[in-house]
């Protein structure tokens, strides 16, 4: 399951990010307490989930050994008797080093198991605690991302492709709605609410063990048949929607407020007279809150006698987004470069399907 199905599905995901960030790649505004704060980048956006989920699968699927050395993904093996004394065998043939042969035994197997030493009925199931809480951290990665996605196509800074003869709402022919991804959502927080349980319940049995975790494993392929259905949603909803730059440029052009901090921290550098925060205040909000317009912005600008002219100027250069996105492109495309790498290793493992 994980080795041919889980970690190559997961990885195809991180790939499928990677050319949508990409492919639109655009200024746009971040969003901080639902409202416009600072320019950034779609790629940027997008980039921050691959590398949430890069560094989960670097930390548990790609864990290092005793010498630093990478290794593959590995689940412990449990081979030793009723109790995990190896007793019965050891009992009967006494002259045979019961430990470095099953020690052996399992090494032959290959990649992706290891021999649990220490036991009972069956493995202590930490392991499998450790390796499936991974699995639902990226899965509120991903949550996350679709939640945003989500955010972005009701903004219309994303719509779906028209397609005649397609539906776009059961009731609505004005709108095109992301249905998949909103799906998906729920039957990954449905996988999450019962992988965690899983996980918990294989830990929790009395004494040496009982029949309860051999039928929880029995049943562990319907808690993952969701993570897969919803990938599966998710992406096939991904490939529906264009970038509407159109609309990201209006957004960004209502808002010049969104360069606020820049141009506060340009005021502070050069030792505008008064309150920085205030200035910004004055030149880019109304009294009722809401931004100004960016005609309205300039001229404020301009008329502010406490702001040297060179200063202005300054701001006025920042104010164009795209001046203001810092080093979201270098942070993205070091991220790639990294996840790549992380894609490749994985592949080399064997995590291919």
């Amino acid at each position: 399951l994980f080795f041919k199905y889980l970690i190559p599905e997961i990885i195809e995901f991180q790939e499928q990010l990677i050319k949508y960030a990409n492919a639109n790649n655009h200024v746009t505004a971040g969003l901080t307490h639902g409202q416009p704060a600072e320019p950034t980048t779609i790629a940027k956006q997008i980039i921050n989930t691959v590398s949430a989920i890069d560094i989960a699968i670097r930390q548990t699927f790609l864990p290092f050994n005793e010498k630093g050395e990478r290794t593959t993904l590995s689940f412990p093996v449990k081979t030793f008797g009723a109790v995990g004394n190896h007793s019965d065998l050891r009992s009967a043939y006494p002259d045979i080093d019961w430990i470095e042969n099953d020690k052996q035994f399992i090494s032959a197997l290959g990649q992706g198991v290891h021999l649990d030493m220490m036991t009972t009925q069956a493995n202590l199931y930490g392991e499998y605690k450790r390796i499936f809480d991974a699995v639902c951290t990226i899965s509120r990665h991903i949550i996350k991302f679709c939640d945003d996605f989500w955010g972005w196509t009701s903004f219309q800074w994303f719509r779906k492709k028209r397609k005649a003869g397609v539906k776009g709402s059961s009731v609505m022919p004005n709108k095109y709605n992301p249905w998949r991804m909103e799906g998906a959502n729920k039957i990954l927080e449905k996988f999450i609410v019962q992988i965690e349980w899983t996980s918990k319940a294989l830990m929790d049995y009395p004494y040496e063990g009982d029949m309860g975790r051999s039928i929880i494993m029995r049943d562990v392929g319907d808690d993952f048949a969701k993570f897969f259905i919803a990938l599966g949603r998710i992406r096939e909803e991904l490939e529906l929607y264009e970038l509407n730059e159109d609309k990201i440029n209006q957004f960004l052009e209502s808002n010049p407020g969104l360069v606020g901090g820049a141009s506060q921290t340009i005021m502070k550098r050069s030792q505008v007279e008064g309150d920085a925060y205030r200035h910004v205040q004055a030149i880019m909000i109304n009294p009722d809150g809401s931004y100004v317009s960016r005609e309205e912005f300039v001229k404020r600008l301009e008329e502010n006698e406490n702001i040297p002219d060179d200063v202005k100027m300054e701001i006025l250069k920042s104010s164009d987004p795209i001046n203001n996105i810092g080093y979201a492109d270098e942070l993205a495309m070091m991220t790639i470069r990294k996840a790549e790498e992380t894609i490749r290793l994985c592949k080399s493992l064997g995590y291919d399907s």
